[in-house]
Formats: C-alpha cells, structure tokens, sequence
C-alpha cells in the first residue's frame, strides 16, 4: 500500500535475456542493520560524552603504554591536552614511592578487577597528588587492557590531616590540664 517504506541495498547488473539486455538487480532488506548502526552510534556517542565529561579522570592503559586519557585526567595532571600521555608508560604518572606496588597491579590489570587503593600520581610539574584508583579490565583496539579511574583527593588528605593534629592537640590540652574537665552531654555528665 505504500505506507512502509524499507531500506534495502541494491545490486545490479547488465545481462542478456531472451537474447535481449536486460538488467538483473538483487535487492536486501537493510532495515534492522541500520536500526543497530545508529542505536551503536548512540551508545558510542552516549559513553564518549560520559567519559569526557566526567569529574574523575579517567585514562587506559596497554601493556603499561597509556593509550587513552580524557579531558579530565590532563587537568588533574597539569597538562593543557590528554595527548601530552598518550605512548608514555603508565609508570611515568606513579610517584616513586608507590611504583613496585603499582607495577604488580599493571600485570594484573588487564585480567581481573582491581579493588580501589590510595596513592600518589605526579602532575607534569614534578608535584605529587593523591588519588583514588580502581582499574577494570577492558579491550582496546581488540586487545586487552585496563580501564584506570582516579580521583584527586589531596584536599580531602590535607583536611583529614588538619583534623588529626587538632584532636591530637585538643587530647593533649585535656590531658595534660591541672584543671578538671567535663563533658556535659543533653544534661548528663559523660
């Protein structure tokens, strides 16, 4: 009836029929096929902004060669581009004191989950930073590799820190008081 249109792909060709040209053409029906091309190039599209825009960073690593790094990773890094990692080892980013230890995980990475740990990257300019990393096994260009997530958390160190030494100094101020001191709780002495 003309209501339903359907993509299909054509092949034609210039043949004798009946002693007569004629043209011979096949036709397939491409209509799924297409359907999942652009559902693939969504969910391409979908996870490409996902990483880009995230506020961890985020980068991959082959065989301890960084292959991938996003937006994000750079900033926290110090670096104006993701290109600036791009073929460098892995190992490059790791802070000396924690190398032995990151280098085990790089051998195991592109095979088994990676539970998160603590530890120190180093910007472009030499400074150290504490991060946050877990590592998930993936593929790149159809082999394996590993899938590094990182949070910058030396703020939230250097808060911690500050709150130590304040509970150590209040400790020692209580403890090392002539005075008596109380805590009075809803009332109650505790």
């Amino acid at each position: 009836d003309g209501s339903t249109r359907v993509l299909v792909k054509m092949n034609a060709g210039i043949a004798a029929f009946r002693g007569r040209p004629a043209m011979i053409a096949t036709f397939h029906n491409v209509t799924d096929e297409r359907k999942r091309e652009v559902a693939l190039c969504e969910s391409e599209e979908k996870y490409r902004t996902l990483v880009e825009s995230s506020f961890d960073g985020i980068a991959i690593h082959q065989d301890g060669i960084l292959v991938y790094a996003n937006k994000t990773a750079a900033r926290l890094l110090g670096a104006d581009s993701p290109n600036v990692f791009i073929g460098k080892p892995a190992l490059d980013l790791v802070a000396p004191a924690f190398r032995d230890m990151i280098m085990k995980r790089i051998r195991e990475s592109p095979e088994k989950e990676l539970e998160l740990i603590h530890e120190q990257f180093l910007r472009v300019d030499g400074t150290a930073i504490d991060v946050d990393v877990t590592t998930t096994p993936t593929t790149w260009q159809g082999r394996p590799a590993a899938y590094v997530t990182f949070r910058d958390i030396t703020a939230q160190k250097k808060t911690e820190e500050a709150f130590r030494e304040s509970e150590e100094k209040y400790r020692m101020l209580v403890e090392q008081s002539r005075d008596g001191v109380f805590i009075i709780q809803d009332s109650r002495l505790v």
